[in-house]
């Protein structure tokens, strides 16, 4: 008497579905690259200069992130971006202004201002 039911719990663990869905970025460890609500868009693609604060940069690997006010993410910025001769290295918790721009890897900041 054997009988083929099986329990979700019966289940392997790679064939349920996620807890929150098959887009959980908890599950993933990435976070959506949309902005939230209706007309969601691309974070690259909203328009116009973003504030942000310097999460860490490295002189001596010449990049690091900073943190996008308008959505808590951290975006790439590379020393190209940063006019180091005139100002300086960025320093950790430095405001800065900058413009998003999209890369396959995730967001790059480019057109950099210090605000602080």
């Amino acid at each position: 008497m054997s009988e083929s039911h099986s329990h979700p719990e019966a289940q392997s663990p790679d064939m349920r579905p996620p807890p929150g869905g098959a887009h959980d970025f908890r599950t993933t460890g990435t976070e959506p690259e949309t902005s939230s609500g209706a007309d969601a868009t691309p974070r690259s693609e909203t328009q116009g200069l973003r504030n942000g604060t310097v999460k860490w940069y490295s002189l001596a690997k010449g990049y690091g992130f900073v943190v996008d006010d308008a959505f808590g993410d951290e975006v790439f910025v590379h020393h190209s971006q940063i006019d180091e001769a005139q100002q300086g290295p960025l320093m950790p918790s430095q405001r800065i202004r900058f413009q998003r721009q999209p890369d396959p890897r995730g967001d790059l900041a480019i057109a950099i201002e210090r605000l602080s």
